[in-house]
C-alpha cells in the first residue's frame, strides 16, 4: 500500500484577496476551499516516497503567495495500515519529534505534533497538531515540515517492517 501524506494549509489574508489566493493554490494542484471572507484552506496530498520533492513544491507555492496572506497554519498526517502496530499511548516519540496516532478500524491516522507536549498525554489540544506562523516567516516552514514528514516516514517504515507484516 502506498502511504499518502496530507498537508493542510489554512491561510488568513486581507479581505478581497481570498479569490486570488484560492485560484493560486488551485493552479498549483491543491484542493481548495474558501472558509470565510478572509481565509482559504488548501490541501495537498502526495506519496510518502515523494516527500522531499513535494515539500519543496509546497513551500514554493507558499512563497509565491506570501504577499497575499497574513498568517498560515499547517497540519500534516498520513493514514497507515494498523497491522501489528500497537501504541501504549496515543503519542509516539520518534527521534526528536512526536506523532499522535488514532486507530480507525484497520488504519491508523498518524498526525504530526508541532508543539512540545508530555508524551504520556492522552488528549492533545488541537493547537499541538497545527503550526501557525506569520506569512512573512514561511521560510522557516521548509526545514520543519521536512523534519516532520521524515517522522511519518519512520513510523510508516516501522509498520511495514513489524513482525508478521509480510
Amino acid at each position: 500500500m502506498n502511504t499518502v501524506v496530507t498537508v493542510l494549509v489554512d491561510v488568513i489574508c486581507e479581505i478581497g484577496r481570498v479569490t486570488k489566493l484560492e485560484k493560486h493554490f488551485r493552479s498549483k494542484g491543491f484542493a481548495t476551499t474558501i472558509l470565510t471572507p478572509d481565509s482559504v484552506r488548501a490541501v495537498y496530498r502526495f506519496k510518502l516516497e515523494e516527500a522531499d520533492d513535494s515539500v519543496r513544491y509546497i513551500i514554493s507555492a507558499l512563497n509565491e503567495a506570501t504577499p497575499l496572506f497574513k498568517t498560515i497554519c499547517v497540519e500534516a498526517w498520513a493514514i497507515l495500515p494498523v497491522q501489528n502496530m500497537v501504541a501504549r499511548t496515543p503519542v509516539i516519540e520518534v527521534g526528536d519529534g512526536l506523532i499522535y496516532v488514532v486507530r480507525r478500524g484497520s488504519r491508523i491516522l498518524a498526525k504530526v505534533v508541532w508543539g512540545r507536549i508530555n508524551p504520556a498525554t492522552w488528549m492533545l489540544p488541537g493547537s499541538a497538531l497545527r503550526n501557525c506562523l506569520p506569512g512573512t516567516e514561511v521560510y522557516r516552514l521548509e526545514t520543519e515540515l521536512s523534519r516532520k514528514i521524515s517522522l511519518l516516514k519512520y513510523v510508516s517504515a516501522s509498520v511495514k517492517t513489524s513482525p508478521g507484516n509480510g
